[in-house]
């Protein structure tokens, strides 16, 4: 499944030479399909609504819809993570980019609705914070998303 990605995409552009992972068809869960990816892969989540949360794990992969592979905007509507239904809700922001990512980390042409971020307790803080995207200690390139109906509840 090696493919060349090339998008020109509006303010993004990618060219990869890895893996196409394809979420559900190769894996029914976005987190697997990241477990299983190297870096420099891209994994594809087709368009419909994924109750889940994922981290990168550390990864310079590309995470996002078929917007990455034909810059057709329609996708990003129609590819929604939903944070709605998780069970542990001290701990429900959608996607984690925590563990040293960079900017090779890319999530791209996705909507994230509904997170409710995750709860912190120390002595700094005690608050929920990162409703949709919780960013810490690395850096990522996030472009063409959608973030609603998130809320520190």
């Amino acid at each position: 499944k090696t493919q060349v990605v090339t998008n020109q995409a509006k303010d993004f552009q990618k060219t990869t030479e890895g893996a196409i992972i394809y979420v559900p068809t190769d894996y029914p869960k976005i987190q697997d399909a990241i477990d299983a990816s190297a870096d420099g892969d891209t994994v594809i989540i087709e368009e419909g609504t994924y109750d889940q949360q994922f981290r990168f794990n550390g990864k310079a992969i590309a995470v996002g819809s078929r917007f990455l592979l034909d810059s057709d905007t329609t996708h990003i509507s129609k590819t929604i993570i939903d944070g709605s239904t998780y069970s542990a809700q001290d701990t429900a922001t959608i996607v984690y980019i925590a563990d040293g990512e960079d900017y090779t980390t890319v999530l791209c042409g996705l909507t994230l609705q509904n997170g409710h971020g995750t709860y912190y307790e120390g002595t700094e803080i005690n608050q929920r914070l990162a409703c949709g995207i919780e960013i810490y200690g690395s850096v990522a390139t996030t472009k063409n998303k959608i973030i609603k109906f998130c809320s520190n509840r």
